[in-house]
């Protein structure tokens, strides 16, 4: 091949080139880019689904919404992942983000933990920031009801509506003398117990009347701590 064809054959190769470039500038210039997921759109997107860590398919069809770096790295089953370091998908829950929640179904709840640290029902630690990781679920910590029942600690908030504030209140309007326990706690949280062993809690407004440490007061109508005093 002479120097000429050379020369003729690059720039035909030139031509070429130019052309594509033009026409991926028209395609590419002043375009909406499309959201996308860190953990996979998947070939197919008219095939993604919600998907769990059992499956296997998570970078393949997209998944559960990734709350942290540590959720990001897709740990092996039944295995935590570390401790986060980085927190995605912040959002917030009002009538405009995320959707205001409905008192009917929003529940707290406490579960059994060592220094607030969860633990599993086989008493294994969990990450808390991962719940989605979570191979064995936590036992529920359960306190005695007045029947003395035992009784997993989940449930609704009770709270009422306050038309003056336009908020949603709770223990400042009303107090259930027969249900407020006066209690002292230590460090730990357990309930500190005198020198008789007996539990230092006991509610306001008991059954017995030795229980009983207020009294409604008909003529000033309204409740009335009883005075005490001890010899010791």
């Amino acid at each position: 091949m002479t120097l000429n064809e050379k020369i003729k054959k690059l720039e035909e190769q030139i031509k070429s080139l130019q052309s594509k470039i033009e026409d991926l500038t028209n395609s590419t210039d002043n375009k909406y880019i499309a959201p996308y997921t860190k953990t996979g759109a998947g070939v197919d997107k008219s095939r993604i689904r919600s998907t769990d860590i059992s499956t296997g398919l998570g970078r393949i069809f997209g998944g559960n919404a990734v709350w942290n770096d540590s959720e990001l790295k897709l740990p092996p089953y039944g295995q935590a992942p570390p401790e986060p370091t980085k927190g995605y998908n912040k959002h917030g829950h009002s009538r405009f983000a995320g959707g205001a929640l409905d008192i009917n179904t929003l529940e707290l709840v406490e579960y059994e933990n060592t220094a607030g640290v969860i633990l599993d029902q086989y008493g294994n630690p969990v990450n808390k920031h991962c719940q989605q990781f979570w191979k064995n679920h936590p036992n529920i910590v359960k306190t005695e009801n007045p029947d003395g029942e035992q009784v997993e600690k989940i449930g609704n908030l009770d709270i009422e509506f306050d038309p003056a504030l336009g908020k949603w209140v709770t223990g400042s309007k009303q107090i259930d003398v027969e249900l407020t326990n006066l209690v002292k706690k230590d460090d730990e949280g357990k309930v500190i117990k005198d020198e008789n062993n007996n539990e230092m809690k006991a509610p306001m407004y008991g059954v017995d009347v030795n229980t009983q440490n207020v009294i409604w007061d008909k003529n000033g109508r309204c409740w009335r701590f009883l005075a005490v005093y001890s010899d010791n």
